[in-house]
């Protein structure tokens, strides 16, 4: 009896376990995406700013000119109208965002030798920033900040052409590490939400284990006395089955040579197989196919040892397909601590993986034309890199930017707007070949990465194609509106071997084209921009 009642406790004990272990990934991992996408929305304005060197800006009450630029002779400059302009740079106007809205995360630019003392780096930048210094792209941990847990993700700002502008008297070249980006996002939030989650289930176990524990107390009474009582005895048996029965995750119980003893409803829900035919098996079968690399030996391990184990595996139901499940396992020994049960909770993570997909195609993927978006490119483009070291072959990367956009998205609006990006997209999709990437870079710039050339005349090609696909009007409720489009082109390896690099040059090659005519290609050179 005391045997059973132990059984039942651990079954209890490692499905709540394995609800707050689920729980708590699924907070981090939400909390993960949404730093991400924040700092990449704030990540994106910071290298406009700095492209430009730092915008000028009406003065105000809110808005006075920074004591951190007084070396700058044109900080303050006057329009013919007689408005007076200060020039701001990335982290002042980062700071008047933040300050001014009501967000759900702080972010800050963060350096070792700041111009401007609110961008000193605390303890924890400071320690982030020697780990970035090493080589590192990003630092994320969750730590004590400002009124509790807030989980940290910082990336490195590197030195571009527009921050010496700002920064005088550093000795400093392009790529090197000026600071930090720090987005900031509280965890409470997450937590609070888990908790009641939590909170609730703990009850629902609670209660459960006490019903059980109960009728198991009454069945052992009751089997002390006559045959006359028998019938309640059943009635608390039964009572405990059902219990079991009607788990939320499925369960199964083993003897030591892993033979099925039984089965609960649950986990028949989800794999399609009775009680009965799991125990008509000779065993139950959790082959090393089923686990992931290396994991099916920890798991053998834990069988052998009396450990627990837990994990994720693809198992197959009764239709044939695999899905995943989250499996724990643990031991039942006797008091000579000899095995003599096995217990399986398992619970289908099909969703939450879907869920997770989702995120994370919406964290690489433009939302408008679901393109790949900047991160996306960048880690297609790095590996496109070494594909073509591996091949000996050349790639390409071809800037656009549409002519005449900007216009038609003001004047006709960007519901207008957003129709001609999608329509675009299309028309860029059938000139490109399959294996290509196409990505939406930012507002109307679209970078297209060409594999496995052998001369640049196959990027040339490419691109009078883009181009004669962009011409033909596009037409919306009977209007006509035209377009054109201007492109870059620079060649791995011979104009850079970096993919910041590449892209660097071909939107060099792809300004030129713009100031010579648009709706025309320039492929990059060091010295000049060719169009042939």
């Amino acid at each position: 009896m005391l045997l059973i009642a132990f059984v039942w406790t651990g079954i209890l004990l490692f499905s709540l376990w394995t609800y707050i272990q689920n729980e708590n990934e699924t907070v981090n991992k939400l909390a993960i995406n949404v730093i991400q996408s924040n700092y990449a929305e704030i990540d994106t304005f910071r290298h406009w700013i700095a492209h430009q060197g730092g915008v000028y800006v009406q003065t105000s009450d809110n808005i006075k000119p920074n004591p951190a630029l007084s070396h700058l002779a044109e900080r303050d400059i006057s329009t013919p109208s007689g408005k007076q302009l200060t020039l701001v740079n990335t982290p002042f106007i980062l700071r008047q965002l933040i300050n001014e809205q009501s967000t759900s995360f702080n972010a800050h630019m963060a350096s070792l030798d700041p111009i401007n003392l609110q961008n000193t780096a605390d303890e924890w930048e400071r320690d982030a920033l020697e780990i970035l210094s090493n080589g590192f792209d990003e630092h994320c941990d969750i730590v004590d900040y400002k009124d509790g847990l807030y989980m940290r993700l910082i990336k490195p700002a590197r030195f571009e052409a527009g921050c010496g502008r700002c920064h005088t008297n550093i000795n400093l070249k392009k790529g090197d590490l000026l600071g930090g980006l720090t987005v900031s996002v509280p965890m409470q939030p997450y937590y609070d939400k888990a908790a009641i989650s939590i909170q609730k289930l703990s009850i629902n176990h609670g209660i459960i284990w006490f019903l059980g524990l109960a009728g198991l107390g009454v069945l052992y009474r009751h089997e002390k006395k006559n045959d006359l009582k028998r019938k309640e005895t059943e009635d608390y048996l039964r009572q405990s089955n059902v219990t079991f029965s009607n788990l939320a995750e499925g369960v199964v119980i083993t003897n030591p040579g892993l033979e099925v003893i039984a089965v609960n409803n649950a986990f028949t829900e989800i794999t399609g197989f009775e009680q009965a035919e799991m125990i008509d098996q000779p065993k139950l079968v959790l082959s090393p196919e089923y686990f992931e690399q290396g994991q099916h030996d920890y798991f053998k391990n834990a069988l052998s040892n009396g450990n627990h184990w837990d994990g994720e595996i693809l198992y197959p139901v009764k239709t044939g397909n695999k899905i995943p499940l989250k499996l724990s396992i643990s031991t039942v020994k006797d008091d000579d601590k000899k095995t003599t049960n096995y217990i399986f909770v398992c619970s289908d993570i099909s969703e939450k993986k879907s869920l997770e997909k989702t995120l994370q195609h919406l964290a690489q993927h433009d939302h408008l034309t679901d393109l790949p978006n900047r991160i996306l490119l960048n880690d297609r483009l790095e590996h496109a890199m070494i594909r073509a070291d591996r091949k000996n072959k050349k790639l390409a990367a071809l800037f656009l930017d549409l002519d005449n956009f900007k216009i038609i998205n003001d004047e006709n609006g960007h519901d207008v707007g957003d129709y001609i990006l999608i329509q675009v997209t299309k028309r860029l999709k059938e000139s490109v070949r399959k294996g290509d990437t196409l990505s939406r870079y930012g507002g109307d710039e679209f970078i297209v990465v060409m594999e496995e050339i052998d001369t640049d005349d196959d990027a040339k090609k490419l691109a009078m194609k883009l181009i004669d696909s962009i011409n033909p009007d596009f037409i919306l409720d009977e209007k006509h509106y035209k377009l054109g489009v201007s492109i870059g082109i620079s060649i791995y390896p011979d104009h850079a071997n970096t993919a910041s690099g590449l892209i660097s040059n071909s939107d060099k090659a792809m300004y030129v084209a713009k100031t010579e005519g648009r709706n025309i290609y320039k492929l990059f050179s060091a010295n000049k921009i060719l169009d042939n």
